[in-house]
């Protein structure tokens, strides 16, 4: 049977191909269901590869207007790498009413193509269905796009993998250090005794930090974490944290510059841990020879405070997903290290203060870590 391959061949012979027609939903007896299901529904013609019928939802995970889609051959939907198999399998259906993908009668996930080119992740079903107006091979797809699920599990698996090589580790070093005092303690010095024992100290602080990043984000998502929101001294929180930071040996300076500011409005406490995390961020991945700076100004009804590097910078393609949970970026060409949780602790800390967070960064130039906060009322003008 011919193919039908462009739209000059919509006006051949209406009558004897329904998908060259205007096809409505009736035609496959599923009615007023096609527009108001949640899912994608899409229908298509076998032998021509057409589609020929295709609701909102369609739109909204593909990006084409029902008219852009009606113009579609069905393999536009799918990624280069699978087209083959593809036509392939509408090949077998067309010819035999059987195919690869529509015998399996179960919910099937396969990479699928956007109009803009984004390749997402898509669940279906896929089943054959008859138009009652006349003859060819249709098939349905019900769809839902599952590209964030799939995201999500791919770096809740990173994030578990992780996270038992850093408990593994530091519990490897206490358990030989401690096996060591235990069986040598009489042979040691005590300069060799301090220094395990010191050892034990580092790691064991290490596994509570990672214990207190899983748990603290546990609490902020289940809202079970508390604000004390009121009005406090935002200059002299900088430089108290500043002060009392531990800065580990040739590490940057650190300078401040906060003078004549309002009061601001939030958490004091919950503004020394973004601090605290900002800026062991910024002296960790800065050269010596360097300074960090911290400022903080006024802008209209709110208060901006930036955390500024000279360190080696965030590539463009990792900005935007700095701050989601798991994000474990490398900066530099470097390893990626830590839980991926600080930044993302931060913007759910600074957002529950009805601030915002954000980053300006260019590699091998430094980065600026911002975020605001609210004015307290009375300093309001």
């Amino acid at each position: 049977m011919a193919s039908t391959s462009g739209p000059q061949g919509m006006a051949d012979a209406p009558s004897e191909r329904p998908d060259l027609r205007v096809v409505q939903p009736e035609d496959f007896g599923i009615g007023a269901l096609f527009q108001i299901i949640r899912e994608a529904v899409i229908v298509a013609n076998a032998e021509t590869e057409r589609i020929v019928l295709w609701n909102g939802a369609a739109s909204s995970i593909f990006g084409y207007s029902e008219e852009e889609a009606l113009q579609l051959p069905l393999h536009a939907l799918v990624p280069e790498s699978l087209r083959d198999r593809h036509r392939l399998g509408i090949a077998s259906y067309s010819a035999t009413g059987h195919g690869d993908l529509i015998d399996r009668n179960t919910i099937l996930e396969l990479p699928a193509l956007r109009k803009d080119g984004m390749e997402i992740t898509i669940e279906f079903s896929l089943t054959p269905i008859e138009n009652l107006n006349g003859q060819g091979r249709f098939a349905l797809a019900i769809i839902r796009d599952v590209t964030e699920r799939v995201q999500l599990d791919a770096l809740r698996n990173d994030f578990v993998a992780m996270v038992a090589h850093d408990l593994r580790s530091p519990m490897s070093v206490i358990a030989g250090f401690a096996e060591t005092l235990s069986k040598r303690w009489d042979r040691l010095e005590a300069e060799q005794r301090s220094m395990l024992l010191d050892g034990i100290a580092r790691n064991v602080y290490s596994l509570d930090h990672l214990i207190e990043d899983v748990l603290q984000v546990a609490r902020l998502e289940s809202g079970q974490f508390s604000y004390e929101i009121e009005p406090f001294d935002l200059a002299a929180l900088l430089r108290r944290t500043v002060a009392e930071i531990t800065r580990p040996e040739g590490r940057p300076e650190i300078e401040v510059d906060a003078t004549d500011l309002p009061l601001a409005l939030g958490d004091e406490l919950r503004n020394w841990q973004i601090l605290n995390n900002l800026l062991s961020n910024a002296l960790k991945f800065s050269p010596v020879e360097s300074i960090v700076r911290v400022e903080a100004i006024q802008i209209d009804n709110e208060l901006r405070i930036s955390v500024i590097d000279q360190g080696v910078g965030v590539a463009e393609s990792d900005v935007a997903r700095l701050f989601g949970k798991f994000s474990r970026v490398s900066q530099g060409g470097g390893k990626a290290s830590g839980t991926g949780l600080g930044l993302y602790i931060c913007r759910l800390m600074v957002e529950a203060q009805a601030g915002s967070i954000g980053v300006t960064s260019e590699q091998g130039q430094g980065s600026t870590f911002f975020y605001t906060l609210p004015i307290a009322a009375a300093d309001v003008a």
